[in-house]
């Protein structure tokens, strides 16, 4: 049965999607920004997301793409913020002292994720955050399943 209504592509998956989002962003504000360019990206490509093979996948690639795009833009404030302070004859190691109290190893994780090629980083993801299978994750990236391990691996 073709998919022909945005209620009917979301649906299905609405849960899923705002759990990897609100993983991968940890701040409920940002993540609800995120869900809205989601929503937003997914109304407009709708005709191109239902002739895919897998809407629900390519729904959850959009949602991680995002989501990276919100993270990579954290880090790029953080780091304008650290080189102001340190314009200001702040030292380094105050910020990073305060990362640590935080606990922010997720964003060093998300950091880390982020540092790898984009098939890697997205192959991880849907993995850890969306809980896709091997031949999901093929599906989305376009290759085979021992490829999408690779990736992950």
């Amino acid at each position: 049965m073709p998919l022909n209504s945005f209620s009917e592509v979301i649906a299905p998956i609405e849960d899923r999607m705002i759990r990897t989002v609100a993983r991968m962003i940890r701040d409920p504000e940002e993540a609800a920004d995120v869900m809205q360019e989601v929503f937003v990206c997914v109304w407009k490509n709708l005709t191109k997301i239902c002739r895919h093979p897998n809407p629900q996948g390519y729904i959850l690639n959009i949602c991680t793409s995002r989501a990276y795009d919100a993270l990579r833009k954290r880090v790029r404030i953080r780091a304008r913020e650290i080189s102001l302070e340190e314009m200001e004859g702040s030292s380094l190691q105050a910020p990073a002292g305060a990362q640590l109290e935080e606990g922010c190893m997720g964003k060093a994780v998300a950091a880390a994720i982020g540092d790898l090629p984009p098939q890697q980083a997205q192959a991880v993801m849907l993995r850890l955050i969306s809980e896709c299978s091997y031949q999901e994750i093929a599906e989305v990236l376009g290759c085979t399943e021992a490829t999408a391990y690779s990736h992950y691996s």
